[in-house]
């Protein structure tokens, strides 16, 4: 899939507020596992957490749940964060060659959101955690 250009994060980014009212978002990510038969000769390579042999699907999806990056094929022994780390999105994240826009509106540089803590949650903090909780919806595979 070709990677997304400043105009198409900056549109992401609008309909994100506008379904979720969740500001500056510009895409919401999540994997998925696969189950397979055992691969000859890969041990416990594709065994994964759940106790089934997988491979691992890692999509990013815009607000109306339309994938916009997508990479599949990595062995389901590997947690989601580790997937995510070793796919394209996330090293041209991390090597910073995404197109994502430079201006104030759009602070994210080298991290991604994920919810506070349950054990430390105060009002505001609640809230935002509703709020990114509605929009990762929009990934659901």
């Amino acid at each position: 899939m070709p990677v997304p250009t400043e105009i198409d994060w900056r549109k992401n980014a609008e309909r994100f507020y506008e379904l979720w009212d969740l500001p500056n978002c510009l895409g919401s990510i999540d994997g998925k596992h696969f189950r397979i038969k055992k691969l000859s000769k890969t041990g416990s390579c594709y065994y994964n957490y759940k106790g089934f042999f997988s491979i691992v699907l890692m999509a990013c999806a815009d607000a109306d749940g339309i994938f916009t990056t997508i990479d599949v094929g990595a062995a389901g022994r590997n947690i989601d964060g580790a997937v995510f780390r070793a796919s394209a999105i996330g090293k041209l994240l991390e090597k910073e060659k995404l197109n994502i826009p430079r201006d104030e509106a759009f602070p994210l540089k080298r991290n991604l959101m994920r919810p506070y803590p349950q054990r430390s949650l105060d009002n505001e903090k609640r809230q935002f955690n509703y709020r990114l909780s509605r929009a990762r919806k929009s990934v659901v595979i």
